[in-house]
């Protein structure tokens, strides 16, 4: 008998095959569903670590933003500082400063797309009476920050 293009198997050893061939694509469409789902909520599988250098008055920072999920296209991150924090100027990342206490960051055009796996870095230099870690989310997901240096 010839079934499925395969000479010599009968019902009985072709059906355990089709079972397992059914399995593995169910499995293959949960994971998919799993996957798109961890997209929608990328930012939170980025990693921040944080490396700063103080000095009377001022300070230079470097952020880098690790991806443990899916590729993430495009990223902006916002900076929250408990004192007024002037920005001097930014490098690896599009920066601006709406108020004291607030920064944000974004993309540049060669680092929007942080795979799965990568990092990318930027970095600053501000001024302020003295340094605090800022509060940090990515994408509008609260960031936990590690000091890296």
């Amino acid at each position: 008998m010839t079934l499925l293009g395969w000479t010599g198997r009968t019902r009985a050893t072709v059906a355990p095959l089709q079972a397992l061939a059914l399995v593995v694509a169910v499995a293959l469409v949960l994971s998919v569903t799993a996957g798109a789902a961890r997209a929608e909520t990328g930012a939170g599988e980025v990693a921040c670590g944080y490396d700063v250098v103080e000095w009377p008055g001022a300070f230079t920072a470097h952020i880098r933003l690790t991806n443990h999920g899916p590729d993430l296209d495009g990223w902006q991150m916002v900076l929250t500082f408990g004192i007024p924090t002037e920005l001097g100027s930014a490098w690896g990342a599009e920066m601006a400063q709406p108020d004291p206490y607030t920064m944000t960051a974004q993309n540049m055009f060669y680092n929007g797309t942080i795979r799965s796996g990568s990092a990318v870095i930027f970095g600053w230099i501000a001024f302020s009476s003295s340094h605090q870690l800022p509060d940090l989310t990515v994408n509008g997901a609260p960031c936990e920050v590690s000091v890296i240096g």
